[in-house]
């Protein structure tokens, strides 16, 4: 059984977090965060964005990330380091040094993100100054000062964490995230670091990332803007449960767990989305094929005029029906079904629903597009566009 429990990447055994002002962002926020593991290295994994144009944390941790092997995830807020050249590179080539020295461990075993303003030049100075008051800081109850120091757009910091237990033993996965702008993945769509006691090899622990990402974080849009610096970092320092087998009860256990916490912290991303009041769950069944329940549901998630409709509180399923038929050349328009929070809108070629009568949205929407022609299915997440999404990014 899985249950939710308290102190997001802290809640399992022998981890620490800690969040401070480093000066990056104005008025005293906290922009600098640090998760690392007591003790010891980790067994690692991770995914990044598959943006051709990435930051230089995103290229220096996913070089680093090869060993299998880290001590800790170093996140500043506020400047992104990307487009920012040579001396981007070299300042968080600098920074992890200097915080590799202060945790008494290898340059190799730090890993590196940044969330924030792109094309900006790096505040280097400011972050060395200011990481050994923030390795003093970090304790195994840092957690929620390192979850604010990573937001840039949220209004709300995002973290979880669960228990699960299992015939050999109990499960303790924690996490936190930040995203609300430039999320569509085709991979992950934010930062996030997610911790773990089992005792689990690299290779295991990469295919079940891999396995919780593609159902979760992969699933949500807020505005079909893919990031340059997305990363999903997860750390397992080998106190607990070992499993050896991808075949074994205590691994499926395990994926489900990492995907129940994943999904959780996805969805607090979307209901964040910015300017977001609505949040939309959209599931398309009746596909000939996995590629086509996909493209279908990611069209419908990414259509503005859909989007803006959504923010109107009415459903206009013919914005529905215009982008289902955009995103696959089989569509028939006489088998096409739309439901929309269990009323059924469009059937059979016409409207049960019409213009004028359209169907009033409540706080969530969901929305069932059925094909009618195959048995494959696909979900996704995703909200409204609302004028404060135009004004957070007019500059």
């Amino acid at each position: 059984m899985i249950k939710w429990v308290p102190r997001g990447v802290c809640a399992p055994e022998g981890f620490q977090a800690g969040g401070i002002s480093c000066g990056i962002k104005k008025e005293g926020q906290k922009d600098l965060a640090l998760v690392m593991c007591e003790d010891d290295i980790c067994n690692v994994a991770a995914v990044f964005t598959t943006n051709s144009i990435v930051a230089h944390p995103v290229k220096i941790s996913k070089e680093r990330i090869k060993n299998g092997f880290a001590r800790a995830v170093l996140i500043n807020s506020g400047n992104a380091n990307c487009c920012t050249g040579e001396e981007g590179y070299k300042a968080a080539i600098n920074i992890s040094k200097k915080l590799a020295k202060l945790i008494y461990d290898e340059e190799k075993h730090i890993l590196i993100a940044s969330t924030g303003i792109i094309g900006v030049p790096f505040p280097e100075k400011k972050i060395l100054d200011n990481l050994p008051s923030l390795v003093e800081n970090t304790d195994t109850v840092g957690h929620t000062s390192a979850a604010m120091a990573i937001m840039t757009t949220d209004t709300f910091s995002k973290e979880a964490a669960v228990t699960a237990t299992t015939p050999k033993g109990k499960i303790t996965i924690g996490g936190m995230a930040k995203g609300a702008g430039m999320i569509f993945p085709h991979m992950a769509t934010m930062i996030a670091v997610l911790t773990t006691d089992v005792n689990i090899s690299t290779a295991l622990l990469k295919s079940a990332l891999k396995e919780a990402v593609n159902e979760t974080f992969n699933r949500i849009s807020v505005d079909g803007d893919m990031s340059t610096n997305d990363s999903v970092f997860i750390l397992a320092n080998s106190r607990g449960l070992h499993i050896t087998s991808k075949k074994s009860k205590e691994y499926r256990i395990f994926v489900e767990s990492l995907k129940t916490l994943c999904m959780r912290l996805a969805e607090m991303i979307v209901r964040d989305g910015e300017g977001a009041t609505r949040f939309v769950r959209i599931t398309v069944q009746g596909a000939s094929s996995q590629d086509e329940a996909v493209k279908v549901a990611e069209k419908v998630a990414t259509s503005a005029l859909f989007k803006c409709s959504v923010f109107g509180g009415k459903i206009v399923w013919g914005r529905i029906a215009a982008a289902v038929g955009a995103a696959s050349k089989h569509v028939e328009e006489k088998k096409l079904e739309i439901i929309a929070n269990k009323h059924i809108v469009f059937k059979k070629g016409k409207p049960m629903i019409t213009r004028t009568k359209a169907l009033l949205i409540d706080k969530d929407l969901d929305i069932t597009i059925d094909l009618h022609h195959g048995k494959f299915s696909y979900y996704k997440f995703t909200c409204d566009f609302s004028p404060n999404y135009v004004l957070i990014n007019k500059e």
